[in-house]
C-alpha cells in the first residue's frame, strides 16, 4: 500500500536506530557506532565506569577516548556532589562488584584531588576501604600524583594507612607486596614522614625495615640509631624520643615473618629450606626467589595455606610442574575441593569473572602472555566450571518464558570485559549459562543482523559455549533482532534478556519500538533486561519503562537481580 512521503520518513512507533525516536531527541544520544539509544545519567554512567572500567576500549571506540569521556563524568558527578561520588566508590568496591579496583582507585584519587574540602577529606579517610593492599595503595598514589600535589592532608592519608593496619596484616603487606607502579613502601613512608604513629612499638621495627631492609639482623632484630632516627630522608623513620638513651636500640620484630622472608633471599639453591620456612612461618609465593618456582616441592608447600584466589592464577604453572597432574593426585583432590567449597568462595571475595578467566585460559593449556605451557585436567577444569556457578550463589528461578539474545556481532570480539583477557562475546555467553542452569522454560539465539539459534544446554560447560559463540561469524549489531524473532515465529515470551556491548545501530527501528510492537500485538506485558559489557554513556533500555532494567557488568549480584525483577 502506497504511503505518504510524511509516513513514510517520520514515524514514532518504527525509527530507524540510526535516527533518535521522534519526540525523544532530548533522552538520546549518538553511541560510538552511529547509533542513537536512551542516554543514562551522570550517576549510572559512575556506576558502569567503577564497575567495567575502560581498559582495551570498544570495537568502536578507543581506550584513550572512552577513558577521557568517563573522567569528565566523573568530574560532573564530584562537582555536583563529592561527598556522594566518594560514597559509592567505597560501596562498590567494598562489596566486591566490581572485578578490578582500579577504576574505583582512580575515581577516589579524583574527588582527593579535584573535589571540594569535604570531599577531599572524605576521599582520604575512605582511602583504607578502598585501597585495602599494598597494590591498591601503589596505584592511588600513582593515580594521584597525576592530579595534585603532596600536601599535609595527603601525607596525614597515607600515614592513616599506614596506621590503621595491624601488625600481622602490615607484615604481610610488607612482603608481598614490595613495589609496584615504581612506588615502594619506603617512598611512601618517606612522604608520610611525621604522620605515621611511630611510638607504637608493635610496628616500629617493621617501619624501620621498611625503609632500610638491610637493617635486619640474623636473629630477627632491626637496627635502630639515634645518628639515623628521624631523618627527613627517611633512613629510619623513628624520631630521637622513640630511641634508647644508649644512643641504640634493637627493636623485635613482630611478628617474625618479615624476618623469615628476608632468609628466603638468602637461600636461593636451597629448596628444602625454603620448604621450612614457608610451612613454619606460612609465607607467599611472592617471597619464593624466581629459582625456586619451579620446584614440585615448593609449590606443595604453598598450596598448605593458599589463598583460593592465588591458587587459581596459578593452577596453570602447578600443572606445568607435575604437581597437579591426574584426577587421583593430592594436588588435584586438594584443588577440586577448595573449587567445591561455597562458603570459601564467598569468603575469598572471588568475583566469577577471575574464575571464568581462570577456566578458559587453563582449558586453552597456556597463558595469554609468556612462554608458559600445560596439559590441561579434565577434573580442575570441571571444577573452575562448578566454582564459576557457585559464585553466584543460590539463583531462584524465575518460572518464566524467557528468551536469551546474545550479540555475536564482530564487535563483540574486540576489546576485553574489566580488562581482563575475556571478549564481551564470551563474556555474555557464560553469564546466560547461569540463567540456563536454572530456568525451565529458556531459549537462546545468537543475533547481530540477523538471528541465529545457539545451542545451549545446562550439560555444556562454560568453556564449550564460550568457544560456540566464538565460532558464529556475523555483521553489524541490532538489538532488536530477538524480540522481532519471537513476534515472526509467534513465539511466547515473558521476559527478553538482551546481552551485548550496547553499542546497537543496524536496525529499522529501535529496541524498545519493537518491544512496545510485541506488547500490542501479542497482549503479553513483556519485560526486556539489558546486559551491557562496556561502559558507555547510553543504552537500548528506556529507563522511564518500568518494565526495562539495565545491567551492567556481572557481579555476584547480576543473576539474583535479573530473576527478581523478572518475576516482579
Amino acid at each position: 500500500m502506497a504511503r505518504t512521503p510524511y509516513a513514510r520518513h517520520v514515524s514514532t512507533l518504527s525509527t530507524p536506530q540510526s535516527q533518535p525516536i521522534p519526540g525523544r531527541e532530548t533522552d538520546m544520544v549518538k553511541n560510538a557506532a552511529g547509533g542513537f539509544a536512551f542516554a543514562i545519567d551522570k550517576w549510572t554512567m559512575l556506576d558502569r565506569f567503577i564497575v567495567l572500567g575502560t581498559s582495551e576500549g570498544t570495537y568502536y571506540a578507543t581506550e584513550q577516548a572512552l577513558t577521557v569521556d568517563n573522567a569528565k563524568n566523573v568530574l560532573d558527578c564530584i562537582k555536583e556532589d563529592g561527598v556522594r561520588t566518594v560514597d559509592r566508590v567505597v560501596e562498590i568496591s567494598h562489596a566486591g562488584r566490581a572485578p578490578k579496583n582500579d577504576p574505583a582507585l582512580f575515581v577516589l584519587a579524583l574527588a582527593a584531588s579535584k573535589g571540594d574540602i569535604a570531599t577531599r577529606r572524605h576521599a582520604f579517610a575512605s582511602l583504607p576501604k578502598v585501597a585495602r593492599i599494598g597494590t591498591h595503595l601503589f596505584h592511588f598514589a600513582d593515580m594521584m600524583q597525576g592530579h595534585r600535589g603532596w600536601g599535609r592532608a595527603a601525607r596525614r592519608a597515607i600515614g592513616n594507612w599506614y596506621d590503621s593496619q595491624m601488625p600481622a596484616v602490615l607484615a604481610n603487606q610488607l612482603i608481598k607486596y614490595r613495589q609496584r607502579d615504581g612506588w615502594t613502601h619506603a617512598d611512601l613512608l618517606r612522604l608520610a614522614h611525621g604522620y605515621v604513629d611511630t611510638r607504637a612499638s608493635d610496628k616500629r621495627a617493621m617501619f624501620a625495615y621498611a625503609l632500610r631492609p638491610d637493617s635486619l639482623r640474623e636473629n630477627g632484630t632491626i637496627e635502630v640509631t639515634r645518628k639515623t632516627a628521624g631523618r627527613k630522608d627517611g633512613a629510619v623513620i623513628v624520631k630521637p624520643h622513640a630511641v634508647d638513651e644508649g644512643g641504640e636500640t634493637f627493636a623485635p620484630l613482630h611478628p617474625k615473618i618479615v624476618a623469615a622472608a628476608e632468609l628466603m633471599k638468602l637461600g636461593k639453591d636451597d629448596a628444602a629450606r625454603a620448604v621450612e620456612l614457608i610451612v613454619t612461618h606460612d609465607l607467599p609465593r611472592e617471597c619464593v626467589p624466581t629459582e625456586l618456582l619451579n620446584s614440585p616441592a615448593i609449590w606443595d608447600a604453598l598450596m598448605q595455606d593458599m589463598p583460593l584466589g592465588a591458587m587459581v592464577r596459578n593452577l596453570g604453572k602447578m600443572t606445568s610442574i607435575g604437581l597437579i597432574k591426574s584426577a587421583s593426585d593430592e594436588a588435584t583432590r586438594k584443588v577440586v575441593a577448595a573449587l567445591g567449597n561455597v562458603e570459601q568462595i564467598k569468603k575469598a571475595r572471588l568475583h566469577p569473572l577471575a574464575i571464568l578467566v581462570a577456566q578458559k585460559i587453563y582449558a586453552q593449556g597456556h597463558g595469554d602472555k609468556g612462554s608458559l605451557k600445560w596439559t590441561p585436567v579434565a577434573a580442575v577444569i570441571d571444577a573452575l566450571d562448578q566454582a564459576f556457578y557457585a559464585s553466584f550463589g543460590a539463583v531462584e528461578p524465575t518460572g518464566k518464558r524467557l528468551l536469551f539474545g546474545l550479540d555475536v556481532s564482530g564487535s563483540m570480539d574486540s576489546g576485553q570485559v574489566c580488562g581482563a583477557p575475556l571478549t564481551p562475546r564470551e563474556g555474555v555467553g557464560a553469564l546466560a549459562m547461569v540463567s540456563a542452569s536454572v530456568e525451565s522454560a529458556c531459549d537462546f539465539i545468537g543475533f547481530s543482523h540477523q538471528a541465529v539459534t545457539v545451542p545451549i544446554s545446562k550439560r555444556m560447560r562454560l568453556d564449550t559455549v564460550c568457544e560456540t559463540m566464538r565460532r558464529i561469524p556475523m555483521g553489524g549489531t541490532d538489538c532488536a533482532i530477538p524480540i522481532a524473532y519471537a513476534l515472526q515465529r509467534g513465539m511466547k515470551v515473558d521476559a527478553f534478556i538482551t546481552m551485548s556491548d550496547g553499542e546497537s545501530w543496524a536496525g529499522k527501528e529501535h529496541t524498545m519500538q519493537t518491544l512496545e510492537r510485541y506488547r500490542r500485538e501479542t497482549g503479553i506485558p513483556a519485560k526486556l533486561v539489558t546486559v551491557d559489557m562496556t561502559a558507555t554513556r547510553s543504552s537500548i533500555g528506556d529507563p522511564q519503562d518500568a518494565g526495562v532494567m539495565c545491567v551492567v557488568g556481572m557481579d555476584t549480584a547480576a543473576p539474583g537481580l535479573i530473576s527478581d525483577f523478572i518475576r516482579g
